[in-house]
């Protein structure tokens, strides 16, 4: 079992770990927003970027059959279909990112302005390439994205900083350390999802429906009963 992340009371920590271009992490952002919203202030919650295309020279994932950019296009095909999100392929087709490291870089970059920035951040970066057929492995890209973000919540996000927080260290530093986190757990696939509450751990590898979440949340935060299934297709997630 892993330790749990010192919580207290009815406090739940969830570690969600992730991938901006993961499509079943698109799915299940749903799903995320369900789980905050009923949860409020007692979710603690972190976003932990795994690192899942550092190149395609080295990225393999054969339980999938994937090795070349197009060969995500029909996973991605699935995980729309199975799901009902909105995905757009195309993009693996026509102008397929190279990594998904530069954007998770640029995720990092806008949490540094708050939680509320780098979450909306993610979710510009997932509709961008999931839908809007947007390269977000180009720096233009993720800039725009920026903009974007900055004309939503102009209060809350400066779009100046967040140019000089791409090139910088600190972003940098920050998604080396999610990369080391998520290697020391041994996490490979995206989503997985932690829950440390008082009555323990549990752990999620793969896209869940928000009723089997919520079980295993309130199985680690007051003990309920846990009979969450098996994933929705074990060999789905990338």
């Amino acid at each position: 079992m892993i330790a749990p992340g010192g919580a207290a009371g009815d406090a739940i920590e969830v570690e969600y770990f992730t991938d901006p271009l993961c499509c079943w992490s698109w799915a299940f952002e749903p799903v995320w927003r369900t789980l905050r919203m009923r949860y409020g202030s007692a979710l603690s919650r972190r976003s932990v970027l795994g690192g899942m295309i550092e190149s395609w020279t080295t990225f393999r994932d054969p339980l999938n059959d994937v090795g070349r950019p197009v060969q995500l296009a029909p996973l991605w095909h699935m995980a729309g279909r199975t799901t009902g999100v909105p995905i757009d392929p195309a993009i693996w087709h026509s102008d397929p990112p190279a990594s998904s490291y530069p954007a998770s870089v640029a995720v990092k970059a806008a949490a540094l302005q708050g939680m509320e920035a780098g979450d909306r951040y993610l979710f510009l970066v997932r509709e961008a390439v999931m839908i809007r057929r947007l390269n977000v492995a180009r720096r233009d890209v993720l800039l725009r994205l920026g903009a974007e973000l900055a004309a939503a919540i102009p209060d809350a996000f400066d779009p100046r900083r967040f140019g000089e927080d791409l090139a910088g260290d600190a972003a940098a530093g920050a998604f080396t350390a999610d990369l080391r986190r998520t290697r020391f757990l041994g996490i490979g696939r995206f989503p997985t999802i932690i829950v440390h509450g008082p009555a323990g751990s549990r752990i999620a590898v793969g896209y869940r429906p928000a009723d089997v979440m919520e079980r295993m949340i309130d199985a680690a935060r007051r003990g309920d009963r846990d009979d969450a299934p098996a994933k929705l297709d074990a060999d789905a997630e990338e």
